[in-house]
């Protein structure tokens, strides 16, 4: 129960899963204004080149990057935030808040985080379903310092691109906090039931993000989140449409704009792209095949080309200076040097 959704919910904080290949793109055009939309599962295991020459290509076409949010570069920039929201001192022991079979499983999955058992106890319910989901996600390998936000980001810096995201960390933050109690536990109790699943449940999740299957997706979410429809509503359904809003403000403006936001939001009757349709636009699933194709092949360097610079010059004593010497002399001296050069006739006897 509720195993994709736990791992959204987990990504608003820990930024967990994906990999590599062709996931899918999404584009709206109003006027000079184009907005492509790129469905992204926030993290991926380490080693995976998802970034295509495609896909780059795509990308640097933009003028601004927008993605769900911007986490700081020190990850102990959101410490304050998530103590004032997700710790309360008198809370009921975390073993009071789950069942016995759950409880049970606390301990293992927690052995290699190095937390005890007991840190979880001042945790709101939300915020111990999340230290214990990326506990859980690091114990398959998901490493958040490979995902696909970052990469996004490091490239738009280096292209000196404008950033931005469509919600802050603590808004973010603040929809788990918002929860019912219920819904903080029913996702606490979930997440410990499902670690067995995790490397499972991720590999699937990875091979349906690589083949653009944002409908499978959002039918997951939308079966599993039956029994947790508030969790459904704040995380999924009501942010949709803020961010259908920001992109209908997005295509008054001239330019192209790359948004990045969790593949669960976009496909459903309440996904990000049925939203947009509804409201009168076009949106067109862009063609990554003929991407490829218009992609020029990575140029391979010469060999045998001569080193430059002053060391190459002193190597081959001085590349410049040879050719000054060997190039013809003009004008008076050119003659002179001619005549002299010129062999005597020999004399008739």
């Amino acid at each position: 129960m509720l195993k994709r959704l736990l791992l959204l919910a987990a990504l608003l904080l820990a930024h967990a899963v994906p990999a590599a290949a062709a996931p899918g793109l999404w584009v709206v055009k109003q006027g000079k204004a184009e907005v492509t939309i790129f469905g992204t599962i926030h993290a991926l295991p380490r080693g995976n080149g998802w970034l295509s020459p495609a896909f780059a290509r795509r990308f640097d076409r933009a003028d601004r990057l927008v993605l769900e949010t911007i986490i700081p570069d020190d990850p102990m920039a959101l410490a304050p935030v998530v103590s004032r929201l997700g710790m309360r001192a008198g809370l009921p022991p975390i073993r009071q808040r789950v069942s016995p079979a759950a409880y049970a499983r606390l301990a293992p999955i927690l052995a290699n985080s190095g937390l005890p058992v007991a840190a979880l106890d001042n945790m709101e319910s939300w915020l111990a379903a999340i230290t214990v989901s990326e506990a859980s996600l690091a114990a398959v390998g998901i490493d958040p310092k490979q995902g696909v936000e970052p990469a996004l980001l490091a490239r738009a810096r280096r292209r000196g691109l404008p950033v931005a995201g469509l919600e802050t960390p603590t808004e973010q933050l603040g929809f788990l906090d918002g929860l019912p109690e219920s819904d903080q536990t029913a996702m606490l109790e979930a997440v410990l039931a499902d670690t067995a699943d995790v490397r499972t449940e991720t590999q699937r999740l990875i091979a349906l993000w690589q083949d653009a299957e944002v409908e499978t997706i959002a039918a997951d979410f939308a079966r599993e989140a039956a029994a947790t429809p508030t969790l459904r509503r704040v995380l999924l359904s009501e942010r949709n449409r803020r961010w259908a809003d920001e992109v209908v403000a997005m295509l008054r403006r001239p330019g192209r704009v790359f948004l990045a936001v969790g593949a669960a939001h976009l496909g459903g009757r309440d996904g990000l792209l049925t939203i947009l349709t509804n409201r009168g636009l076009e949106v067109e699933a862009v063609d990554m095949a003929a991407e490829r194709a218009a992609t020029p092949a990575p140029r391979k360097a010469k060999a045998g080309k001569p080193v430059k610079g002053k060391k190459g010059e002193k190597a081959g004593k001085g590349k410049g200076k040879k050719a000054k010497a060997e190039k013809p002399a003009k004008g008076k001296k050119a003659k002179a040097t001619a005549k002299k050069a010129k062999p005597k006739a020999k004399k008739k006897k």
